[in-house]
């Protein structure tokens, strides 16, 4: 028996508005959907977001992930939560995963493919790709993300303070995401720099709870949504030393 077709479908950063038409196409005719849920959490954001495109009699499936620190063991711990997925596509029939914005920027479904390529042989695999948080944030506030030779660079909450030093030197922008409990170490390392021209904090970016706030050097507090915080800094060139 042919293993079935492995859909990976990004679902935007919160607003139903801005499901790619793809999206709603492959979510609508699925039979078998698994989707991310965070530990400890009642209810899956993911899922409130395509509620309108579920297709009747759907099996849903919410997969809780370890919290995993060590880099090095994270793909280890993660497979047996790929298990019912694999079962599935193993049966002959098509699976679906809903990931919250990009499948490729910082998603578990980037662990999941790599699980399903060693567990499934001749797997055929589709990935839609999702409109960024970040994406939405630069639109919210009128944020130009580049300009002409300009740079983009993309960290997470948790950069080291020497790299964040390097790309700071850049002109362009640098967008952080992955906050969670770092907001004190994006403060000190990012938005203490002299050769800031702008900063943008965007908050759960088109769900209920949105928060825009916006300046240049301003700090931020620690807040429980850090992690569906973005926070777009722009930085002028560095005259000579």
């Amino acid at each position: 028996m042919s293993p079935g077709t492995f859909y990976g479908v990004g679902v935007g950063p919160g607003d139903p508005e801005l499901l790619t038409l793809k999206a709603v196409e492959i979510i609508s005719r699925s039979k078998f959907i698994f989707v991310p849920k965070a530990r400890g959490a009642t209810e899956s954001l993911v899922l409130r977001i395509v509620e309108s495109c579920l297709p009747p009699g759907a099996k849903i499936e919410l997969l809780e992930f370890p919290v995993v620190r060590d880099r090095q063991n994270v793909q280890s711990r993660w497979n047996d939560s790929f298990i019912p997925v694999v079962n599935v596509l193993r049966s002959g029939n098509d699976a679906c995963y809903l990931t919250l914005g990009d499948p490729y920027i910082y998603s578990t479904y980037i662990y999941l493919v790599r699980a399903i390529q060693r567990c499934v042989e001749e797997i055929n695999i589709v990935t839609i790709p999702g409109i960024t948080a970040f994406n939405a944030a630069a639109a919210l506030t009128e944020f130009s993300l580049a300009e002409a030779d300009e740079s983009i660079t993309l960290v997470p909450g948790s950069i080291p303070a020497e790299t964040a030093n390097e790309f700071s030197s850049l002109p362009g922008t640098m967008i952080v995401m992955k906050i969670g409990d770092k907001m004190a170490r994006v403060n000190n390392d990012i938005l203490i720099r002299e050769n800031i021209d702008r900063v943008a904090f965007v908050s759960r970016a088109g769900l209920s709870g949105q928060e825009i706030r916006l300046g240049s050097g301003e700090t931020l507090d620690d807040r429980p949504q850090a992690n569906m915080t973005v926070i777009l800094t722009r930085f002028k060139p560095r005259g000579p030393e």
